[in-house]
C-alpha cells in the first residue's frame, strides 16, 4: 500500500498494539482524508487481518507533530457489513 500511496506523495507510518493498527499519513501538503481513509480501509479490509480490529489514522504535514485530521473505524463492522452483502449465513 506504501508504494501506491507514495506515488501520490503520500507517506504512511503504521504500528499496531492490541488490535489497534495506527496510521500516520504524511505528506508536503495536508494528505486528502477521504481519499486516505477509503485507501486504508479497503487495504486493510482486503488483508482480512482479522488481528486488526480498530485502525486509527492520522494526516499531518510532513517533519510536523500535529496531525490536521484523525478518523478512526473498527474492523469488525466492516467484516459484518461484507458478510451480510455477500449473503453469508452463519446460522447453518
Amino acid at each position: 500500500m506504501n508504494r501506491q500511496l507514495q506515488l501520490k506523495g503520500i507517506t504512511v507510518k503504521t504500528n499496531i498494539t492490541s488490535g489497534c493498527l495506527m496510521v500516520i499519513a504524511e505528506s508536503e501538503n495536508e494528505p486528502e482524508q477521504s481519499f486516505v481513509v477509503d485507501f486504508i480501509r479497503k487495504g486493510i479490509t482486503d488483508l482480512k487481518a482479522e488481528v486488526i480490529k480498530r485502525v486509527v489514522l492520522h494526516g499531518r504535514i510532513t517533519g510536523k507533530k500535529t496531525p490536521l485530521w484523525r478518523e478512526s473505524f473498527e474492523m469488525h463492522s466492516t467484516v459484518t457489513l461484507q458478510q451480510e452483502e455477500s449473503g453469508s449465513d452463519f446460522s447453518r
